[in-house]
Order: structure tokens, then sequence, then C-alpha cells
């Protein structure tokens, strides 16, 4: 884990806009991201790439919503889904796994699982519009809003690698 993209990460993080109608206090929002933070640290292996997928991920996904991060499965589009990323069980996900996902204490896995869903989208599609178009399909690598995706990750990524350099 590296402390300084653990930081890149946090204030990534809290650079981005708090959803809608929730009254997190500024305090609970950091301390919450801050943990977030580390759990992508860990789950990206250190790699700038992989921690600005998470990142734009979880933001695309859930917003960072405490509401969404403290919760268990809840109904989506294509199911049940958990976690700020969304996770659904399958394959890559077996349900055992997938159930203790949810909820803060839930954070460093879910990350990870969602890291190792992001790297398999991306080696399947090979690139990074692919991986997104995968991970938000499930079947394929194409999709309508990959590019505000691949413009939220390079943006988040040209900001992690400023705090590299």
């Amino acid at each position: 884990m590296s402390t300084t993209l653990t930081a890149a990460i946090f204030y990534a993080a809290i650079a981005l806009p708090q959803p809608y109608g929730e009254n997190e206090t500024s305090e609970a929002r950091e301390y919450r991201l801050s943990e977030l933070a580390v759990a992508i640290d860990v789950a990206s292996d250190g790699i700038p790439e992989l921690a600005a997928a998470l990142l734009t991920t979880a933001w695309a996904e859930s917003r960072l919503s405490r509401k969404v991060h403290e919760s268990g499965p809840r109904k989506d589009t294509r199911g049940w889904s958990i976690s700020l990323w969304s996770l659904h069980s399958w394959r890559l996900l077996p349900w055992s796994e997938w159930k203790t996902l949810g909820g803060l204490e839930g954070t460093k896995r879910a990350a990870v699982a969602a890291a190792r869903v992001l790297a398999w989208a991306r080696a399947r599609c090979g690139t990074v519009a692919g991986m997104f178009g995968m991970y938000a399909t499930g079947k394929t690598c194409s999709w309508k809003g990959s590019a505000a995706r691949v413009w939220q990750y390079n943006r988040i990524l040209r900001n992690l690698e400023a705090w590299e350099s």
C-alpha cells in the first residue's frame, strides 16, 4: 500500500460532489472516504490506473453515497447489487463471497472484488472504454455510457499521477 496513492485517492474522492439529499457531516464523510481510499489502494496493488478505475466505477455506480455504502444488497436494473461498486453475484463473484461485501465493514472486500471484475473486463475487452462497457453491461465491451466514464477516469487518473510525481 502506498501512503501517497492513498492520499491521492482520498483527495480525488473528496473532490467529487456529495450526492443530493445526503446529510453526512464533513467529518463523517472524510472518515468514510479515507477508509475507501485505503481499500482502493490495497485492492489496486498501488497501480494508479486500477485505482482510478475503481474510484471512477464507484462514483458512477453509487456517487459514493453514504446510504449505499452503509447498506446491504439493493435492487437495481439487473437484479440485486451490493456495495459502492454495484457488484452482482456471478461466476467471478460467487454468492458466498458476494453476500459479505455490504456495509462499511465490507468495503475492502468489495474493492478487491471490483478490482478483480475490472481487471477481467480490461483483459477481455482490451481498452479502458471496453472495460467500462463490460463492467456496466456484463455482456459487451461496447456501451453508450463508456465515453463519460473514460472522461471521468482520465480526470481522476491525472489527479492520482500528479500526486505520484
